[in-house]
């Protein structure tokens, strides 16, 4: 017999939190099909996402550094971080932009060696 239990019982359990920060992992390879040309600041880039799309407003100056990290090791040495405060309306206000060296590429090119 499967057991219920009802929230309502344990009020004290109930937390309120002022955000949700999300973490998006998009494809290095499709970083590269961005468009942020010089002279714009803003960059709006849309995510798809488990039946969603997710809508961010990036810093260009950002974007095309990623860009220019990724062209310089390539997409399968670099990992992509998106994050910022998911809204109900599926923008992610306040987002960021990061790109990663993985640990195995960064090792090897100081190795002197290429994977």
């Amino acid at each position: 017999m499967a057991t219920i239990v009802e929230h309502r019982k344990h009020p004290a359990n109930t937390l309120t939190a002022r955000s949700i920060k999300a973490t998006l992992v998009p494809a290095a390879d499709e970083i590269l099909a961005l468009s942020a040309p010089d002279g714009q600041p803003r960059c709006i880039v849309r995510i798809n996402i488990a039946e969603r799309t997710v809508v961010a407003d990036l810093n260009a100056k950002s974007v095309r550094k990623a860009i220019a990290t990724i062209r310089a090791n390539g997409p399968e040495a670099c990992a992509v971080v998106l994050q910022g405060k998911l809204q109900p309306d599926n923008t992610l206000a306040e987002a960021g932009l990061t790109v990663q060296l993985k640990a195995k590429a960064e090792a090897a090119h100081q190795n002197g060696t290429r994977e």
